[in-house]
């Protein structure tokens, strides 16, 4: 069972705009002018593939993801996905960027390893977009409050069927996801709404 969000990609992507708003598509007009121009890009836990359709035409593009609905549909409409577990590092094909958009409070304590394995498989650069706990994300616990008071979590919460359920509530603190990501390397740290994003440069 999943809840409604993970049964189409139209549905999720609806369900990212109730909590992001418009900041949704502008993190991946941001990340997409951080690959730059003629790219090759993997795109790990890639939900419903979204950073395909920002990034320049001139840059080639693979997202794997574990939601088979959702791979499906857009192999369907001609794009490079594939059905596959994002800790499958022997499979990670060598390739200018690596991107983790929402996907490390998914994992729990695997996030470690996936950053030290996406370092080492990214020649230029690493770029991971993740939440985290603040004022800025008040609304958006509120409603978690409130489906799991109402017992609605696995109707409309964060339950895609695929991670353990808890993972999905695993957003560290602001100050504490910083320290985390720059644990791994230097980084360059941009806030932007209720989202971290970090850049490893590797070139």
């Amino acid at each position: 069972m999943t809840a409604i969000w993970y049964k189409h990609p139209k549905f999720y992507e609806f369900g990212m705009k109730i909590i992001h708003g418009k900041e949704f598509y502008k993190r991946f007009e941001r990340i997409s002018r951080i690959i730059g121009k003629n790219k090759s890009v993997l795109d790990l836990g890639a939900g419903s593939f979204t950073l395909a359709r920002f990034l320049d035409k001139s840059c080639s593009y693979e997202g794997w993801d574990l939601n088979k609905v959702f791979t499906k549909y857009y192999k369907k409409k001609g794009l490079n996905v594939k059905y596959k577990n994002c800790l499958d590092y022997k499979d990670y094909p060598i390739v200018d960027s690596i991107t983790l958009i929402d996907i490390l409070h998914h994992i729990g304590e695997k996030r470690g390893i996936l950053i030290e394995k996406c370092l080492a498989h990214a020649n230029n650069k690493l770029i991971i977009c993740e939440p985290y706990k603040g004022k800025e994300s008040r609304f958006y616990w509120f409603l978690v409050w409130l489906r799991q008071n109402l017992k609605l979590e696995k109707l409309i919460g964060d339950y895609d069927g695929i991670n353990e359920q808890d993972y999905g509530y695993d957003i560290m603190k602001k100050n504490d996801l910083i320290n985390f990501l720059r644990y791994y390397g230097d980084c360059k740290i941009v806030k932007k709404d209720m989202n971290i994003i970090a850049i490893y440069n590797k070139s």
